[in-house]
């Protein structure tokens, strides 16, 4: 039986948990061999950022899933006291798939809803609405979608193979997983120590209808490589920052 979360229920009362646990494979190289979470927008790591964007809406609870081998995450809050205001660093296997991690906290989860993150973007989305669209739905999870920017031109032929169109990097037609969820504590039922969340455990949610999205059409932008890392940094520099607002 579906059930909506309770409308007494604030947002700011919500514990938010953030995966941290990524290789960071295409991020990492011969001059950064960090967590890619500590990579820094200005003077301080993204994860701070978005520490700091779900801090505005008043949400104070954070567990943070890392890899095992992941100490230097630990290690900053304990030289950051500042930053670490709420913040419960949790250790969660080395090579374990998302929705695994996620299944691994699932004692230290005591609301029926809570929200989880990927550490690696920032968003100018509001939470408030974001909240209040789940609320609405009475579904187990909502996710936010964002249509970003193609990494690529886009090229269009026509019948004789001569390029009729080429537009650099245009806006995607399609929505993509912007790496927000707002859960009911129920997702723990579709997930066991092997999930990987983006592909069972979003199908099962999928084939049971109880997942929505919540379009984002605002700021957006993900942190995969160095360059997206270096124009996060153009962007901070620019003193226009989206995430602040």
């Amino acid at each position: 039986m579906k059930t909506k979360g309770s409308k007494n229920t604030s947002l700011h009362n919500l514990p938010t948990v953030i995966l941290c646990g990524g290789e960071s494979l295409r991020f990492r190289n011969a001059s950064y061999d960090a967590p890619k979470t500590l990579a820094p927008i200005g003077k301080q790591p993204i994860l701070v950022h978005i520490l700091d964007r779900f801090r505005r809406f008043g949400i104070s609870r954070f567990i943070v899933c890392v890899r095992d081998s992941d100490t230097e995450i630990a290690a900053f809050f304990e030289d950051n006291p500042e930053h670490a205001v709420g913040v419960e660093v949790i250790s969660t296997g080395e090579n374990v798939p998302t929705g695994a991690r996620l299944k691994a906290i699932e004692q230290l989860i005591s609301c029926n809803q809570f929200l989880m993150s990927y550490g690696d973007f920032l968003t100018d989305v509001d939470l408030d609405v974001f909240w209040e669209t789940h609320l609405k739905g009475a579904v187990v999870s909502t996710i936010l979608a964002v249509n970003p920017n193609s990494a690529y031109g886009i090229l269009k032929f026509d019948p004789d193979g001569y390029v009729s169109d080429f537009q650099e990097k245009p806006k995607l037609q399609h929505w993509v997983n912007a790496g927000l969820f707002i859960f009911q504590k129920r997702v723990f039922e579709y997930l066991h120590e092997n999930t990987v969340l983006e592909t069972e455990g979003l199908s099962l949610l999928i084939e049971a209808h109880e997942l929505q999205a919540y379009q984002h059409v605002g700021y957006w932008q993900s942190m995969d490589t160095p360059k997206e890392h270096r124009l996060l940094n153009e962007i901070w520099e620019s003193g226009n920052v989206p995430w602040l607002r």
